[in-house]
């Protein structure tokens, strides 16, 4: 029964990436990518830059015990990403899943993108923000929406609309749980 329904599972994860947008251009056959590693993908040359990869960790603000508002965010160290990557109105980046696939990535969230708030010698990537009890607003994180498809052992993520000048990183929520630590890959706009 365990099979039955891990099976079913598999199945319905796939279709999902399967049936979002296929608008993209053919997927690169870079020499070696590797696993797991989001890489920028210039649809134009048809070139791949792999993106920089850093740990994050989290943190979360309160003031005054929380009624002045609070934040949940994660810190990256530098002032700014080493990859700088074109303003484009299509941008397109592409991960190597492997055998088993990454068809859950994509799917069920476990790779945000948020633009992040640079900070004096730190980058924060806020997750969740809540304004005080005086405030009416409740404050937003500043994650990207995308679009993913899979393409054989690739999953191809598309931006859903232009990015402004700035820092990004994807980050890797699959260990959110286990760990205040995390693996992000930054990139910056120009």
């Amino acid at each position: 029964m365990k099979k039955i329904i891990l099976l079913l599972s598999v199945i319905y994860m796939t279709s999902q990436v399967s049936a979002q947008d296929s608008t993209v251009t053919p997927v690169p056959e870079p020499t070696v990518m590797e696993s797991n590693q989001p890489y920028y993908f210039d649809i134009g040359t048809q070139a791949t830059t792999p993106l920089e990869k850093l740990q994050a960790t989290r943190k979360t603000q309160m003031k005054m015990f929380g009624l002045g508002g609070a934040s949940s965010m994660y810190i990256i160290a530098g002032a700014q990403s080493a990859v700088m990557l074109p303003s484009a109105d299509s941008m397109a980046f592409v991960i190597s899943a492997g055998r088993l696939g990454l068809s859950v990535l994509g799917n069920s969230g476990l790779l945000s993108l948020y633009k992040l708030k640079p900070e004096g010698a730190e980058r924060h990537a806020v997750i969740k923000e809540k304004k005080g009890l005086t405030s009416g607003d409740n404050g937003k994180s500043e994650k990207i929406e995308y679009i993913t498809r899979r393409d054989g052992d690739k999953i191809v993520i598309v931006l859903s609309q232009k990015p402004p000048p700035g820092e990004y990183a994807f980050l890797s929520m699959k260990s959110i749980v286990l760990d205040k630590t995390i693996e992000v890959f930054c990139f910056r706009v120009e």
